[in-house]
């Protein structure tokens, strides 16, 4: 393995709502690991763009978590505010 790659732990890919139980290499992953993304899930890939310091990320959508487009986890709910 030679050149740069990005640094995508299991945890932030599940954050990112990729179906990481789904992908034996991601699913047995140790904690903090970084696998290879285009190992782990055919037809990922990662792409980064010195020139404006960006990285793109393309995995396929059969590798997604499905949920409803504007669906919010309700971990993130919270009580809202207070109307007068």
């Amino acid at each position: 393995d030679s050149g740069l790659r990005a640094c995508l732990t299991p945890e932030m890919l599940k954050n990112m709502g990729v179906n990481t139980g789904a992908f034996p290499l991601l699913a047995k992953a140790a904690a903090g690991s970084c696998p290879d993304l285009a190992s782990a899930i055919p037809a990922a890939r990662t792409r980064f763009d010195f020139a404006q310091q960006r990285l793109d990320i393309s995995i396929p959508q059969a590798a997604m978590v499905a949920s409803a487009r504007g669906y919010i986890p309700p971990k993130y709910w919270d009580e809202g505010i207070n109307a007068s």
